[in-house]
């Protein structure tokens, strides 16, 4: 029986570490060391003493041995990453939120709507807010509409951010064709005869019209193009409807529209502005000797959401 004693107190010594949390351990070591047998019968319902009655003593100690190393592997203590700053508040009156800070106004919101605030100007003036309607894309609002709650991070620790300047990705009409210079005779050499000209027509002094034209999708957003059409008729026929635009973040710029069938006439338009704003498309139609129809103007809302 003393050899099953001093074989179990050599395996709890190689176990247990001093200093274990649970202190499990250190207190089976001590009771040992002073010699007690085991655990008496009835006092913690392991049994009827003895020295076998310190196996569920030992199953602890390796459980909590394995429990240990199982925590530090699985890194349960290894401190989390850093959270983004965010604030949470509330519109203290009715106010538009606007697509940049400062920028064109894009939705609006009520007295008392919850917000969460996600950046900042680089001025501290506005704050970047997910749209309750949205929440995939940020708006921005004046600092002075949102009451920041009790305990929430303070706006100047909130990241900075705004709209990026935006590009623009213009179509360039084809250059024109260079014409072939006529050859001028020599003084040695006499002109060719040439043949008679036929009377010319009467001059064509009737001007082209341009019927309904619309822009579809109206709004367009991002990206994302727009299909202009229009009609146009003349007495003779034709030869050609302009079409130009500008607009707020849009570099001014023309081109020709498309014969797409009888006396429709079309063009798609698409830009990479990350703007907000009216982007007013005028056509014009042309026939074979010049004349030109009244303009007529399509004005489209660009809306975009980064």
């Amino acid at each position: 029986m003393a050899e099953l004693d001093e074989l179990l107190s050599a395996t709890l010594e190689r176990v247990a570490e001093p200093g274990d949390p649970a202190g499990v351990a250190d207190a089976i070591r001590s009771r040992i060391a002073a010699g007690d047998s085991g655990t008496p019968a009835g006092s913690s319902g392991f049994g009827g003493g003895g020295p076998l009655s310190w196996l569920p003593w030992i199953g602890v100690v390796v459980m909590a041995g394995v429990a240990g190393g199982a925590v530090g592997a699985s890194g349960v203590l290894i401190p989390p990453a850093a959270e983004p700053v965010l604030s949470m508040g509330t519109l203290g009156n009715a106010v538009t939120a606007t697509g940049c800070p400062g920028g064109v106004g894009v939705v609006e919101l009520n007295r008392g709507t919850r917000v969460l605030a996600v950046s900042r100007s680089d001025d501290s003036a506005y704050l970047g807010v997910r749209d309750p309607l949205e929440v995939r894309r940020t708006v921005w609002l004046p600092v002075s509409a949102v009451l920041v709650d009790e305990g929430q991070p303070a706006i100047n620790t909130l990241p900075v951010s705004g709209c990026p300047v935006p590009t623009l990705l213009a179509e360039t009409p084809a250059p024109a064709p260079t014409p072939t210079p006529t050859p001028t005779p020599t003084a040695t050499q006499a002109p060719a005869p040439q043949p008679p000209q036929p009377p010319q027509p009467p001059s064509d002094t009737t001007a082209p019209s341009l019927g309904q034209a619309s822009g579809t999708p109206n709004p367009f957003y991002n990206a994302e193009p727009i299909t202009l059409t229009a009609s146009a008729s003349d007495n003779v026929g034709v030869a050609a409807v302009l079409i130009s635009w500008s607009g707020p973040g849009v570099v001014s710029s023309s081109s020709s529209m498309n014969n797409v069938g009888g006396n429709q006439w079309q063009y798609v338009f698409s830009t990479s502005a990350q703007v907000y704003g009216s982007v007013t498309f005028t056509m014009v139609a042309v026939d074979g000797t010049g004349n030109q129809s009244p303009p007529v103007n399509v004005v489209t809302s660009h809306l975009f959401f980064g």
